[in-house]
């Protein structure tokens, strides 16, 4: 089973598994120029990789928004 916890810098708006997923928490609001306030449901957030070590190493990484700007993290940082 499945169990999600609150990221603790990102509370409130992103959640990580424990088998290594990271998603955003139902209902989190953002605004802009274009949108003034938007409601976002909740979704799981996609990985993009790095490859060190002439290819013989991956590591996950995600990108996570606070106060309009964006955050990449190691995956493995965040479950940690």
């Amino acid at each position: 089973m499945e169990v999600w916890k609150d990221i603790p810098e990102y509370s409130g708006l992103y959640e990580a598994s424990n088998k290594g997923r990271i998603r955003s928490k139902e209902g989190k609001t953002t605004s802009s120029a274009r949108y003034e306030t938007r409601v976002w449901k909740q979704r799981i957030i996609k990985q993009k990789y790095t490859i060190k070590n002439k290819g013989k190493r991956k590591d996950a990484m995600v990108c996570l928004w606070k106060d309009r700007k964006p955050h990449y993290h190691l995956v493995s940082r965040l479950i940690a």
